[in-house]
């Protein structure tokens, strides 16, 4: 297995940078549009959550054959919209650990029984 050329990692360490980049804009852009308050700090963690969630966007658009305006579109609307996308991932870990958990529990309470 050879190593990847310089070159590759390089042009993915751009395409990541560009996509953190565009996913954060997005994020600023919709705080600074909106009418509610929001604080320092939680501009800060939002902005770096759509930076988050818009590089992961961005490797999985990198495998997808569209055109570049519409990769850079998609970027921004999941940087924009990464607070609804982290509540919604940690609503279904939590569910689906509670369903995990309480038919285990449920499980081992009917053996003592």
């Amino acid at each position: 297995m050879k190593p990847p050329a310089s070159e590759d990692f390089v042009e993915g360490f751009k395409s990541g940078i560009l996509a953190v980049s565009i996913g954060m804009m997005g994020m600023v852009i919709k705080l600074l549009l909106s009418s509610e308050k929001v604080g320092w700090w939680k501009a800060i963690r939002h902005t770096l959550a759509a930076g988050l969630v818009a590089f992961i966007v961005g490797q999985f658009l990198e495998s997808v054959q569209i055109s570049n305006g519409l990769k850079m579109a998609l970027l921004g609307i999941s940087g924009a919209s990464a607070c609804e996308i982290l509540d919604f991932a940690i609503r279904w870990i939590k569910s689906r650990g509670k369903k995990l958990v309480g038919s285990k529990y449920k499980a081992k309470q009917s053996k003592r029984l």
